[in-house]
C-alpha cells in the first residue's frame, strides 16, 4: 500500500497524512513530503522507520535545526515539531507507531 506523509496542516487526505507545522493559513505552511510505500508499519522494524521519517520531517518543517539560534527561537520549533509528530502518529493510527510515540 503506497502512503505518504506531508507536513501541512492536521486534516487526513486519501493516502496521505497532514501535520501543522505552524499557526496561518495553509497557504502559508511548508509541506514535507516522504513516502511510506513498501514498508510494514506493523512490524517492529517497519514502525521504526517511519517514526524516523515522521520526526525528521517534522524537525524539517519546523525549522529545528537551522544553525545557530537563541533559546527563544528554539523552542517554538521544537513544540512546532513535537505537535506536528503528535498529529501524524494520531493520524496515521498504526499501533505500533503509536506505541513508539507514547514511549518517548
Amino acid at each position: 500500500m503506497k502512503r505518504s506523509f506531508i507536513a501541512l496542516a492536521a486534516v487526513a487526505l486519501s493516502g496521505a497524512i497532514v501535520l501543522p507545522a505552524s499557526a496561518g493559513s495553509a497557504e502559508e505552511v511548508p509541506t514535507r513530503t516522504v513516502s511510506l510505500a513498501g514498508i510494514d508499519m506493523h512490524s517492529e522494524a517497519g514502525a521504526k522507520i517511519v517514526y524516523q521519517r515522521i520526526e525528521n520531517a517534522a524537525d524539517r518543517v519546523c525549522r529545528v535545526n537551522t544553525g545557530r539560534r537563541s533559546l527563544r527561537e528554539i523552542e517554538p520549533a521544537k513544540a512546532c515539531a513535537e505537535n506536528a509528530v503528535d498529529v501524524a502518529v494520531k493520524t496515521l493510527n498504526v499501533d505500533e507507531v503509536t506505541a513508539l510515540h507514547t514511549a518517548k
